[in-house]
């Protein structure tokens, strides 16, 4: 898998290149760019995916495989993600139990919002601050930008150092900090959330910026 998604990976990034499609970073010469595709064609690539969690009930089917339950009742934490069937009563619950429990508040994410068709709909950000401003606490954040992906990652593959990594995202404020803040190569596409003007305003600067991959 990791072979045939490089080979597909470099060819289309000199595809673009060629069509003029792509824009290099200025510091990026075109006999550099060859060079870096032929170096990316030559390292090893780990490829990491899982099937993807379509609605609560496939994360929850999920969790029970490693021994936790969905309960209202005396949990020991609360756990706050994306809900496309939200409904008040969920928000309220969740406010209810951190403020009557003490036990560790989690959030998947943070991500306000995210493309679908031509809009853009709520993400879990939105969803978790609800909970925030009902009672009054902050969660651990489990995603990106939050450092215990890095640690993770790390230990998944041990073999590998930071230098070797690259983080590709869409969303500036999760997917390229996360990398930025981490010390990892970071390759900001169009894609998503945010558009390279957004991006060019910011401090602190993705590696490479690419309309698509």
């Amino acid at each position: 898998m990791s072979k045939l998604f490089r080979g597909a990976f470099v060819c289309n990034l000199r595809s673009l290149y060629k069509n003029q499609e792509l824009k290099l970073p200025d510091q990026l010469t075109a006999i550099n760019f060859e060079k870096l595709l032929k170096e990316l064609m030559a390292k090893d690539w780990v490829v990491y995916s899982k099937k993807p969690f379509i609605g609560p009930e496939t994360l929850l089917n999920y969790c029970k495989e490693y021994g936790i339950e969905h309960t209202e009742h005396n949990p020991d934490a609360v756990v706050i993600g994306l809900n496309p069937l939200l409904e008040y009563e969920h928000v309220a619950k969740a406010s209810e139990l951190l403020q009557t429990h003490t036990i560790p508040f989690f959030a998947t994410n943070t991500d306000m919002r995210f493309p679908k068709d031509n809009h853009f709909v709520p993400g879990a950000g939105t969803i978790v601050q609800m909970v925030v401003a009902a009672s009054q606490q902050q969660p651990f954040i489990v995603g990106k930008p939050n450092h215990s992906m890095v640690d993770y990652i790390e230990k998944l593959f041990p073999m590998y150092e930071k230098d070797q990594w690259l983080m590709i995202g869409d969303n500036y404020e999760t997917d390229i900090l996360f990398g930025i803040n981490h010390g990892i190569d970071t390759c900001f596409v169009e894609t998503g959330v945010h558009d390279e003007q957004y991006v060019r305003k910011q401090s602190k600067q993705p590696t490479y910026i690419y309309k698509h991959l």
